[in-house]
């Protein structure tokens, strides 16, 4: 048998319960799910960027922003943003 080790992550409860329910419907504990993914990722099988790949619409706000269509920061950053958005409503 070979030795294990533990290590402790934080997340949402919220979220630990929504990624439990969903992975009981398969049949695979978040412990299961955890071993697998590090093993792929060990063995080259999975690349750890594949998971890192914006929903469409990040990817919709990303190419807005390469095109220009986004709204800048006024010349006083942030707090004259807020006192911008402030004054108008």
């Amino acid at each position: 048998m070979t030795a294990e080790s533990a290590f402790q992550v934080d997340i949402d409860p919220i979220l630990q319960d929504e990624a439990t329910a969903n992975l009981e419907k398969v049949g695979l504990t978040l412990s299961d799910f955890v071993r697998l993914v590090v093993t792929h990722v060990a063995r080259g099988d999975v690349n750890p960027v594949d998971f890192m790949i914006p929903n469409e619409t990040t990817q919709a706000a990303m190419r807005e922003a390469e095109e220009g269509k986004v709204t800048r920061l006024p010349a006083g950053g942030f707090k004259a943003l807020i006192a911008e958005l402030n004054a108008a409503g």
